[in-house]
């Protein structure tokens, strides 16, 4: 007798392939059901199994001026020139001209590397210079905003560009709570477009 044994691959209840090997391209995030059909001379064998795909992290870095935001994550380690670092949280307020990276993992123990960034030391009155007054920065509580030269309005993005406070009507100097705010560097935009850097602990 011609012992020929053939299989069938289906994922979600549709045929995928006949060959021995089925090579899942995991491309999208969620929970997949596999079945494989193995038919001979003899039997017909049905194997099942499910498969989970969890999302990697991000990979970019976010350079805030005086700060380096990572990913979303749970976890960080940051490299500077290749070398690994002392650095775990997801904000650092770099010493160093250099490269950085940072691996970043989820809460599903997905880690990426991200590519380097090339970042230079600078001072915290050469970042954008404009006629936005921010005391102090970097903070994490109450900072004193100041709009000179007649300005009028403002508005505040975080590092996803979502905008996360705004006050058409604001003038001069006023104090803004952000002890609720999640660390990383936020952009400051005026309503004649002047700009300035928060940096959150």
């Amino acid at each position: 007798m011609d012992y020929t044994e053939t299989y069938a691959w289906y994922a979600d209840g549709n045929l995928v392939s006949n060959d021995l090997l089925y090579n899942f391209p995991a491309t999208d995030v969620g929970e997949f059901s596999f079945v494989l059909n193995r038919t001979n001379p003899f039997c017909s064998v049905y194997d099942t199994m499910t498969v989970q795909v969890w999302p990697f992290p991000e990979g970019t870095i976010v350079n805030g001026g005086q700060a380096l935001a990572a990913p979303a994550g749970t976890s960080w380690q940051w490299y500077f020139n290749g070398v690994l670092t002392t650095e775990t949280s997801q904000v650092i307020f770099p010493t160093q001209s250099g490269l950085y990276s940072v691996v970043t993992t989820n809460e599903f123990g997905c880690a990426t590397l991200s590519d380097e960034l090339e970042y230079t030391v600078i001072g915290v009155d050469e970042i954008n210079p404009s006629s936005i007054g921010v005391y102090p920065n970097p903070s994490s509580g109450l900072v004193m905003l100041s709009l000179t030269n007649g300005e009028q309005g403002i508005r505040i993005y975080n590092s996803t560009g979502e905008l996360v406070y705004s006050d058409r009507n604001a003038t001069g100097s006023f104090q803004l709570d952000i002890s609720q705010w999640s660390a990383g560097a936020y952009r400051i935009v005026t309503n004649d477009n002047g700009g300035k850097t928060l940096l959150v602990r």
